[in-house]
């Protein structure tokens, strides 16, 4: 696992042909999904589980953690021993980008699973096939992708873990 700054993130996402924020830089082309997460919590980590491991087994990941206001100390002091034992010594704030080779793929998904789980706000950024995942503080889920057939696949699993549909874009 590799760390980023705040401004190596977008760097990195514009060398692979990613928008960094979805929000203002996603194209007409761009396809969007929201659903919302589920009041068990286990649920919505299972469902972003399942998904990562079936849709994005190959690959560089890139995990940005961007939201953390409401934290615990002992929520930031788990996350902060990860990033230790990769020799990250920079706090959060400082370095909140976490890229992941493809057999680092359990780590991204249960570092994912934390931010879900602590209710912070975190983007996954899949390159293949090209996907960005925003998760909203562990209380939505919104999809961005120019593959049709990604969507749908999202949808679908959305569907089989029972989330609630907010909106189809």
């Amino acid at each position: 696992m590799k760390f980023l700054t705040p401004e190596e993130c977008p760097k990195w996402l514009k060398n692979a042909g990613i928008n960094h924020d979805p929000f203002r830089e996603a194209g007409e082309a761009s396809h969007r999904f929201m659903t919302g997460g589920l009041k068990d919590v286990r649920g919505s980590i299972a469902f972003a589980r399942n998904l990562l491991r079936e849709i994005a087994p190959q690959g560089d990941h890139l995990l940005e953690i961007t939201d953390w206001s409401l934290y615990q100390e002992d929520e930031m002091a788990v996350v902060q021993s990860v990033r230790a034992s990769f020799g990250e010594t920079r706090w959060l704030i400082k370095s909140p980008g976490h890229l992941f080779s493809a057999s680092d793929l359990d780590l991204c998904v249960g570092l994912f699973a934390l931010t879900i789980e602590y209710g912070w706000s975190s983007y996954i950024y899949i390159l293949k096939p090209r996907l960005t995942v925003f998760n909203r503080e562990g209380e939505m889920f919104e999809f961005w992708s120019e593959d049709t057939k990604t969507i749908e696949l999202v949808k679908e699993f959305s569907r089989s873990h029972e989330l609630p549909k907010h909106h189809n874009g």
